[in-house]
């Protein structure tokens, strides 16, 4: 029997870069611009994939809905910057 593969966090994030290069990020300037990308990438990669790891059986569907929620979020964020 095949063992699936096990997701590093490395991956994930790398992942993550990718996706964004189709809708890139608009980074923030000034105070924020003091932050680099990777450093914000492994911050909340770690967070998230730190989360997962501990949701037990029901994880696929907490990330699942994780992430309709966020893409939401996102979708009601950029239609009120769009009013602006």
């Amino acid at each position: 029997m095949v063992k699936p593969h096990q997701i590093t966090i490395g991956e994930a994030i790398e992942c993550a870069k990718e996706v964004a290069k189709g809708d890139p990020i608009d980074w923030p300037e000034g105070y924020f611009s003091a932050v680099s990308q990777d450093t914000v990438y492994n911050f909340v990669g770690l967070q998230v994939f730190d989360m997962y790891n501990t949701w037990g059986s029901d994880r696929e569907l907490i990330m699942l809905a994780s992430l309709i929620k966020l893409t939401v979020e996102n979708f009601i964020l950029n239609l009120r910057l769009e009013q602006y």
